[in-house]
């Protein structure tokens, strides 16, 4: 129902709570009795992170792109958002930057941008993208993330009980070009800002990391002043307003590798898109396969 059928959890704590019914507003477990402390994930937060866990791993890339899926899950939301409990995720690539020198724990778990194609530069945490009620102090999200507020879109409360985790983002999609060949090290990690309570987790996609070609991976936006296309995000309808009445015009739908989801003939101004999992996808109108209009979709 999240979205990830199956992966891996990092948690802060015992990840049972990714299991338990949602039956608290703040739930904690114990973690690992070692108090790991990496420099790196520190320092995508001024607050100190606890309850550390990091995987990490070596791969060799077999194309010009790292691609990943992913969620950040926690029970900081709502009521610890904006405030010094700021948990936080981290995705770090070290190897070498096809544009030139070499990636130095990079984190490259950023939150994308709601306003065009691509990621912003802040790490994804509680301070980042929230429900946006600045349940603590609104001042301590500005400092750390200027837009946040732009960010509410990828955010999605736990209104029922399949799980503990009191909020979560969208499934995120991680990006970054890479060289061909090349020998790469890539380090992921959580943990507890400030405090060990409350947990939070990154819930890694099974079968979502992989090296491809750019062809495939991520589509880049081309927008216009042709169509109007709302809400954005969506749950289950979709608004296309053709704004100049054309004709022979078809949709496509893709995830972010560039798989076509979705294909028809635009023939109403409503698209039903079904029960599409949570997370990011490109939707594309096309006239005698011309690509006329492209832009990002984000569905709750």
């Amino acid at each position: 129902s999240i979205g990830l059928g199956a992966g891996i959890i990092l948690g802060t704590g015992d990840i049972e709570l990714a299991e338990l019914p949602n039956a608290s507003s703040g739930s904690s477990l114990p973690g690992s009795p070692d108090n790991y402390g990496d420099s790196d994930l520190e320092s995508l937060t001024n607050v100190p992170v606890n309850d550390q866990i990091v995987l990490e791993f070596d791969f060799i890339a077999l194309g010009d792109t790292v691609y990943m899926e992913y969620i950040f899950a926690s029970e900081e939301y709502p009521e610890f958002e904006c405030s010094s409990f700021n948990d936080v995720i981290g995705v770090f690539l070290d190897g070498p930057n096809p544009d030139g020198g070499d990636y130095v724990a990079e984190n490259i778990a950023l939150v994308p941008d709601p306003n065009a194609y691509g990621m912003t530069d802040d790490p994804v945490a509680i301070n980042s993208v929230n429900s946006g009620s600045g349940a603590g102090s609104p001042q301590t999200c500005d400092e750390f993330a200027p837009d946040w507020m732009d960010y509410v879109v990828y955010y999605v409360s736990n209104e029922d009980t399949l799980y503990e985790y009191d909020g979560r983002t969208v499934v995120l999609n991680l990006l970054a070009p890479v060289t061909p060949g090349q020998a790469y090290h890539m380090k992921i990690g959580t943990g507890d800002g400030t405090d060990t309570a409350f947990d939070s987790a990154f819930l890694l996609g099974a079968n979502s990391f992989k090296t491809a070609y750019s062809s495939v991976v991520g589509i880049e936006e081309l927008e216009n002043d042709l169509f109007e296309i709302y809400p954005n995000p969506v749950e289950n309808i979709l608004t296309i307003r053709n704004l100049f009445d054309q004709t022979n015009l078809k949709f496509e739908l893709l995830d972010l590798q560039g798989r076509v989801l979705m294909s028809d003939a635009l023939q109403s101004s409503q698209v039903e898109l079904g029960k599409l999992p949570s997370g990011l996808y490109s939707l594309q109108i096309l006239r005698e396969e011309e690509v006329l209009h492209r832009e990002q979709v984000s569905v709750k």
